[in-house]
């Protein structure tokens, strides 16, 4: 079996550039019905061929088992802050080394990269933004430019 069959492809460029042409129109064709129904949160603006804005979207309910996760970790580990509990779990697993980077030499030492990149996690993933996530000490708020440019020089397995 050829890696074209297994991944249902055909072998002809032509053929394969016709359905791709296809799929794109027949895509398009969609989005141009859907589009009275979503003009209140989706524009087309005029500048630079037609940028789509999207509006913001309400705030969806939170959970109902997040309270009760929330609660029992609050009560197994009460004075344990979230940061805390990510730094450990790096430590046991090292998720951080499956971060590379996108620059081909790596300058910074692992341990200042791992340091910056637990922050932009921590400041991405309890929504605070990476500026408040440095404001804890002088060390921490003097790596908010560093830890800014790291988020954006790294890249996971997948583009996490």
């Amino acid at each position: 079996m050829s890696n074209y069959e297994a991944l249902k492809q055909p072998t002809e460029a032509n053929a394969f550039v016709e359905q791709v042409r296809t799929a794109l129109q027949q895509a398009l064709r969609s989005l141009d019905a859907a589009m009275p129904r979503l003009s209140p949160q989706v524009k087309i603006l005029t500048r630079r061929n037609g940028w789509i804005h999207l509006s913001s979207l309400e705030a969806q309910p939170e959970p109902v088992n997040l309270a009760r996760l929330k609660l029992d970790v609050a009560t197994r580990w009460p004075m344990t802050s979230l940061l805390d509990m990510l730094k450990e779990t790096d430590l046991q697993v090292g998720f951080t080394d499956l971060f590379t980077s996108i620059s081909q030499r790596e300058i910074l030492s692992r341990e200042t990269l791992r340091k910056r990149l637990l922050l932009c996690l921590y400041g991405l993933g309890t929504n605070t933004g990476l500026k408040s996530s440095c404001v804890g000490s002088a060390t921490i708020r003097a790596a908010w430019p560093p830890v800014k440019f790291g988020g954006r020089r790294v890249r996971a397995a997948g583009h996490v």
